[in-house]
């Protein structure tokens, strides 16, 4: 059959009919190369298009989170900055010499306020600095840290957190300088005043603080520049390196904890303007150490005449108890101490309240363990108490009185 179909047809019939079953595979190739790059194209055009939605979708989140990031600090500052307010506030008057019915009164605020600024933190998901441990009473350094030459601008928008703040820096005694929005702290800088530190509010209207910061070495130029730490309630996320980033040296977290604010103080402040002095003459203001008769004055409608027969009877109860105790005598003197013990509280002397407290415990106790020591700490702050009544009633008697005055209480 081959051979005779080989007979039949030429060669040049053969070759043609070769060339055209290879350009017919060819032309089979090239469809199908043009039909798979096609293919590929959708398939890549899809493709890309996923990617392009999946991209966008990606930045709409990123924008919603930053939208709500947004949206949960301006929560943060309006709900946490007023509850801080109260906790420090309250801190500040529970170290003030005041009488137990306010001090009780204290305790129920800073347990109510505690508890609103852990459900809120936790609720927008901070973690909790605990205020009360670094507090200026429970502090045990034996030096208190003093910058009495340094120049501090405080700026925040919210008055309130403006006073709580410019309260607890000026327990260092600085001179402080405050600025209830972005724009006047620019003008002062733009004026020429100059700061050892400025602590900047991170969210305020109209300038924040990081553009505010961004104003400020702008117009200090390349040299020296002062240092800005940045003061904010909301401490998530990455807001820490932002604040580097547009050349703030640190951050302080409110609400304001005194070791961190401390330590902030002794690294940026110029060495040269830091001192330590004995705590009680830091503190003198803020604490119990010394008695302040012209508080518990109030108490008596501000009457200095009133308030003056009161003093002379704790003093004279004061001498009778003491005079006892100091010779050791063995009559009954519990009811006596009960006595001065009122006394002491009626003139707001809760230092000494409270160790007149310890001495009836003690002197009431069979064993009398640490007796004559309770009663030489309690004599002497006696001593001190009456010291600064002496000096108290000595400034407001005219001289015509003066003497008859200062005998009612020494004899």
């Amino acid at each position: 059959m081959f051979t005779v179909l080989a007979t039949s047809v030429s060669i040049n019939e053969w070759l043609l009919i070769m060339v055209i079953a290879l350009f017919c595979i060819l032309a089979f190739v090239i469809f199908d190369y043009f039909r798979a790059t096609k293919e590929k194209e959708r398939e890549m055009a899809q493709m890309k298009e996923s990617v392009e939605h999946a991209e966008k979708e990606r930045d709409d989140a990123i924008v919603l989170a930053r939208s709500k990031d947004t949206a949960v600090s301006g929560i943060s500052k309006e709900i946490l900055n007023p509850i801080n307010a109260i906790r420090t506030v309250v801190g500040l008057v529970a170290d003030e010499d005041i009488t137990d019915e306010i001090r009780e009164y204290c305790e129920v605020l800073k347990i109510s306020a505690d508890s609103l600024a852990n459900t809120a933190n936790e609720m927008l998901g901070y973690e909790e600095e605990d205020i009360d441990e670094d507090s200026v009473l429970q502090s045990s350094d034996e030096k208190k840290l003093v910058i009495p030459d340094a120049r501090i601008l405080l700026v925040d928008d919210n008055k309130v957190s403006l006073r709580v703040a410019k309260a607890l820096i000026n327990i260092f005694k600085p001179e402080i300088v405050s600025a209830d929005n972005a724009y006047e702290a620019i003008d002062r800088i733009r004026n020429g005043e100059k700061f050892d530190l400025i602590f900047m509010d991170h969210l305020m209207p109209g300038m924040d603080g990081m553009e505010a910061t961004k104003h400020i070495h702008e117009l200090e130029g390349d040299g020296s520049r002062t240092p800005i730490v940045a003061l904010t309630a909301n401490t998530a996320g990455n807001l820490e390196q932002s604040f580097f980033n547009v050349g703030m040296c640190d951050f302080l977290a409110k609400p304001i904890v005194i070791k961190q604010l401390t330590a902030i103080l002794r690294k940026w402040i110029s060495k040269d303007k830091q001192m330590y002095v004995d705590a009680s003459e830091t503190l003198s203001d803020f604490t119990q150490d010394n008695y302040r008769p012209e508080r518990a004055m109030k108490d008596y409608w501000n009457d200095f005449s009133l308030f003056k027969e009161v003093l002379i009877l704790f003093k004279e109860q004061g001498d009778l108890v003491f005079s006892k105790l100091l010779k050791k005598e063995d009559s009954d003197l519990e009811e006596e101490i009960t006595k001065l013990s009122r006394y002491t509280r009626s003139i707001r002397a809760h230092k000494l309240e409270n160790m007149m407290y310890d001495l009836l415990e003690a002197y009431s106790s069979p064993d009398r363990e640490d007796y004559e020591e309770i009663v030489d700490k309690a004599a002497k702050e006696y001593g001190n108490v009456c010291e600064i009544i002496k000096t108290f009633i000595d400034s407001r008697t005219d001289a015509k009185t003066q003497e008859t005055s200062f005998e009612s209480l020494t004899n």
